[in-house]
């Protein structure tokens, strides 16, 4: 099967040769997941540094959206 971008070229391609780059490997999941166990006063740290991000605080892991409506004291009795 011919790559369709061979299609139109010249003739002296090796059509069983591959083109392009190879990619760079990479971390494996393990890896990245016990990297990002962190005890102590470093998981106080991320913390903090998290706690920056609005969707941090807006939108915390495990928990429902808090969207801190002001409600006025006449809707706030009422719901």
């Amino acid at each position: 099967m011919q790559h369709f971008g061979l299609k139109d070229d010249a003739e002296n391609i090796d059509k069983n040769c591959a083109y392009g780059r190879s990619t760079i490997a990479s971390d494996s999941v393990q890896v990245v997941i016990k990297a990002q166990n962190l005890n102590g006063m470093a998981d106080k740290f991320n913390d903090i540094k998290e706690g920056k991000y609005a969707s941090n605080v807006t939108e915390p892991l495990g928990r429902p959206m808090s969207r801190n409506y002001n409600w006025p004291k006449t809707i706030a009795e009422n719901r």
